[in-house]
């Protein structure tokens, strides 16, 4: 009725696991390696895996792109623990805690088209009938996987960004950017701080402050932007 037990990977491929996210266009890894020290646990009421994860020199393209959409030199993700609850009554529910995420030398394309939509959104949501109902008195459904990360570190990385819903259209690099998150989590009402830095088009600076909630990414925000030396010209 359970099993527990110990893995460990080295140097596993990710290709085949990237090709296999649920995304709306093919994503391909054209390198990177996983490696892990893990405990599993299987039983009747829940599965239970947990430990330490490294994922090394990752880049992830989306098919007909030449830029890579995302690329990191290592990321360490720290006391990873993820369990799922098994329920015959109602749906099965998840959680999913680190203690700490630290990526280095990350790199983004973030890209929003004409109509507005950024290529994540396009990407990963899922269409309007597949998006759970609300309720009779209109309260959001209960996210299936909770999610608590005390602290994610991205160091030394660059965002590529571009916006073609503006006229004219606007491109801008920020390099050496800089980004701590603590308290990341989906629970309603809870909070995480942000801060951010990094050189925005070659000579500007950006510094960012403030709180942002994850149940709702499009709402709840409190964050203070500055902008110094920026060229003109961008």
């Amino acid at each position: 009725k359970a099993i527990e037990g110990k893995i460990q990977i080295e140097s596993l491929s990710l290709a085949p696991l990237i090709a296999m996210l649920p995304a709306n266009k093919e994503l391909t890894a054209q390198s990177g390696l996983l490696n892990a020290n893990l405990i599993v646990k299987l039983g009747t009421d829940a599965n239970q895996i947990s430990g330490d994860v490294r994922l090394v020199d990752l880049a992830v393209t989306e098919k007909g792109e030449k830029i890579p959409l995302i690329t990191w030199k290592a990321a360490d993700i720290h006391q990873l623990e993820y369990k799922l609850m098994k329920s015959v009554q109602q749906q099965a529910s998840s959680s999913l805690t680190i203690d700490e995420l630290i990526v280095d030398h990350p790199a983004l394309r973030f890209e929003i088209n004409e109509a507005g939509l950024s290529n994540f959104r396009r990407l990963f949501s899922k269409p309007v009938s597949d998006q759970p109902a609300q309720s009779a008195d209109g309260a959001k459904p209960k996210a299936l996987l909770s999610l608590d990360i005390r602290s994610v570190n991205l160091k030394d990385g660059e965002m590529l960004f571009t916006d073609l819903a503006m006229r004219p259209n606007f491109k801008v690099d920020i390099k050496k950017f800089n980004a701590t998150l603590l308290g990341v989590s989906n629970t309603p009402g809870r909070f995480a701080t942000v801060a951010m830095d990094g050189v925005v088009a070659g000579s500007g600076s950006m510094r960012t402050k403030g709180q942002a909630a994850f149940d709702d990414p499009r709402r709840n925000h409190d964050i203070a932007m500055n902008f110094r030396n920026l060229p003109l010209t961008t």
